[in-house]
């Protein structure tokens, strides 16, 4: 009970600042109409399969959006066989560092899938891969660093001393979730404001 009591706190932070700044004049309803929208998506949730398939699974599918940006990666080069060269910017781009495909696949996914599974935890989904990441590169900068570089090994360009696979089994998956969360946060906020609106509809003028 501990565990959910600092959950919903966060989450309920969260999802009340999805709402503020709203351009709405009725800026007194937020923190109720969140409130109501977060009590919808536990409501959602507390079936038998609710909580994997609208909970706990926004854990998990940022990873499933990896071989979108993968494939999108592989179209682009396929397009234009210059993309693919790490010392133009296109392929900084679409490559490491930035991994911009997974980050906009990631962020779509988000989108769209918070409408299907609504629930507070796709607001977190980058809390797992950061912890894994944080952990992974500690250990690296304890004991490897005198040979490569941590900040190399997992966020910058010259990343070979490692095959570059610790950014693309730890990196790019943070970078996913966290584009991911950001989409959830994006569709929560259009759909509070949305319930911001129609509240307000309802108050006497």
């Amino acid at each position: 009970m501990a565990t959910d009591s600092w959950y919903q706190r966060v989450t309920c932070a969260v999802a009340i600042l999805a709402t503020v700044g709203s351009k709405s004049p009725h800026s007194h309803l937020t923190k109720a109409v969140a409130a109501t929208i977060i009590a919808r998506m536990d409501t959602s949730g507390q079936s038998d399969t609710g909580i994997l398939f609208g909970g706990w699974v926004h854990f998990v599918l940022p990873y499933f959006t990896l071989p979108l940006g993968i494939l999108a990666t592989w179209i682009i080069e396929l397009s234009y066989s210059p993309a693919g060269q790490q010392h133009i910017i296109s392929g900084s781009v679409i490559e490491t560092p930035l991994y911009v495909p997974e980050i906009l696949a990631g962020l779509l996914a988000g989108w769209f899938l918070f409408e299907v599974w609504p629930s507070r935890t796709a607001l977190l989904a980058w809390a797992l891969p950061l912890a894994f990441l944080v952990w992974s590169a500690s250990s690296w900068h304890e004991t490897m660093a005198m040979w490569d570089s941590t900040w190399d090994t997992y966020f910058g360009r010259n990343c070979g001393g490692s095959e570059c696979l610790y950014q693309v089994f730890l990196t790019v998956p943070f970078y996913a979730s966290t584009a991911y969360s950001i989409g959830a946060f994006m569709r929560f906020r259009t759909r509070a404001g949305n319930a911001v609106d129609s509240a307000a509809d309802g108050i006497p003028r």
